[in-house]
Formats: C-alpha cells, structure tokens, sequence
C-alpha cells in the first residue's frame, strides 16, 4: 500500500513544523520575561523595593560607600546596587554586582566575608541582635551576579534575585 503526498501539502506540512520550531526556539530565550543581557541590579533592586519596605537603608550610589565598607572600586564593575544602615548602630544591608568575570566574583566575595568578620568583631559584647542578624547573612552568586544581603528579610530578597535570573 503506498500513500502519495501531493508535493503543496508536504511544503505545508514544513513550513508549519518549522514555525513551531521557531516559535518554541524564541519563546524559550524569554522564558523568564526579560533577555539577560538587559537585566540590570538596579531593576532587581526595585522588584526588591516592591515587595519589602527599605527605607531603613541609604541607597549609596557613589564609589566611596563601596570602597569604605568593602574595599571595591565601582569602575571595576558593570553594574552595582548598594544599600547601607542610615544607622551606624544598624547592620542591614542589601548590595547587588553585576561582575565582569569569575576573578571578579571571587573578590567580591572575599569582600564580603571580610565585612561581616569586621562588623561581628564591631558589635560583639553589646550587639546581639545585630550579631545574630550578620551571622544570617545572605550571599549569593547567580551567574555573573553577586546578591548580598543582611537583614530580617534577607532570605526573601534573595528568592526575588534568583527568580529574576532564571
């Protein structure tokens, strides 16, 4: 038994499969809403902002905040959101890099854990909360994004950053 296909309805029949392939091939690059390259830490910073209340942090968007607390350049980077205490007697704090490289990554990395030791040696003997606060903190790496986070609702926040680079 042979079953003849008439030559338009096989070019119908490939052309449509190669719509869908198409279709699902670009729809799959947008999975999560927004191509990576456009993400920015200062878009997942107000996706943060919506969903928790930050003024207790001063946003620090100058290089001399990045440097005093963790030694950084901010011209080193392609992008970073830091937020700090308004309080010098407060430790929460919420700071997104986007890196250029993994060397990059390591070092932010090494800055932050040098942070906390420096502030639970700050607030030890008196500072209980803020000590308890420090040795919860957050950290993060996402790609070429670093999340770091100090706070009550740290862990949440990271929930938001890492649904944001999906």
């Amino acid at each position: 038994m042979k079953i003849y296909i008439k030559t338009k309805t096989c070019r119908y029949i490939i052309y449509v499969l190669t719509l869908t392939v198409s279709l699902f091939t670009l729809t799959g690059c947008y999975a999560s809403g927004e191509p990576k390259a456009k993400i920015t830490a200062h878009n997942i910073v107000n996706d943060i902002k919506n969903e928790f209340s930050l003024e207790y942090m001063a946003p620090n968007e100058n290089s001399k905040a990045l440097k005093r607390f963790y030694s950084l350049n901010l011209a080193d980077y392609e992008d970073v959101v830091l937020f700090t205490p308004l309080s010098s007697m407060d430790v929460r704090e919420l700071m997104i890099i986007k890196a250029q490289n993994q060397d990059q990554i390591d070092t932010i990395e090494t800055a932050v854990e040098n942070r906390v030791s420096r502030q639970l040696e700050s607030f030890s003997g008196y500072g209980a909360q803020q000590c308890a606060l420090l040795e919860d903190y957050v950290f993060k790496i996402k790609g070429n994004y670093v999340f770091y986070a100090v706070g009550e609702d740290a862990e949440n926040m990271k929930e938001i950053f890492t649904a944001y680079l999906k």
